[in-house]
């Protein structure tokens, strides 16, 4: 299957609203609201037909906020948003480490699906890992697939 990702950024946008990519680097107060934001986006979708959301998994949610409070204490997590309008349509939590950005967890909008908004996320992800002077790459916990290592040579714009 073909994903023409310009084209439905571009439905998105006219149907939605602007797309907007927000990368923060949380104080570790700030990890259990940006930690409900995820499991809201995530929770939306296929992961919570499935029960692998992480608000249906006390063992994750419970191993992610402790995670996530220790790398932002080190300074280490981002999370990112990208958002079409003011409709927030994927969430990613990573860290960056070893002159890399990780990615622990992604979550999309169910709603969206149509408009691939993980997929938009990841591009956003892996331009800015590559253009930043400190990490010299892109890495996910979960493996690659042809869609990522195509990804970046999708619209920069």
């Amino acid at each position: 299957m073909t994903v023409n990702l310009r084209r439905l950024r571009r439905k998105a946008e006219r149907e939605l609203g602007p797309q907007s990519v927000v990368q923060r680097i949380p104080r570790p107060s700030d990890v259990p609201d940006l930690l409900e934001i995820l499991m809201k986006v995530e929770g939306s979708g296929w992961k919570a037909r499935n029960g692998s959301a992480l608000r249906d998994r006390s063992d994750l949610r419970d191993f992610f906020s402790r995670y996530a409070k220790r790398a932002a204490a080190r300074g280490s997590l981002r999370v990112t948003t990208l958002s079409f309008g003011s409709t927030v349509a994927a969430v990613e939590l990573s860290v960056e480490a070893h002159r890399r950005m990780w990615q622990l967890k992604i979550g999309y909008n169910g709603a969206l699906r149509a408009y691939y908004p993980g997929l938009h996320l990841t591009g956003a992800s892996l331009r800015a890992a590559n253009t930043r002077a400190a990490p010299t790459g892109w890495g996910s916990t979960t493996g690659c697939c042809a869609r990522c290592r195509s990804i970046t040579s999708m619209d920069r714009s």
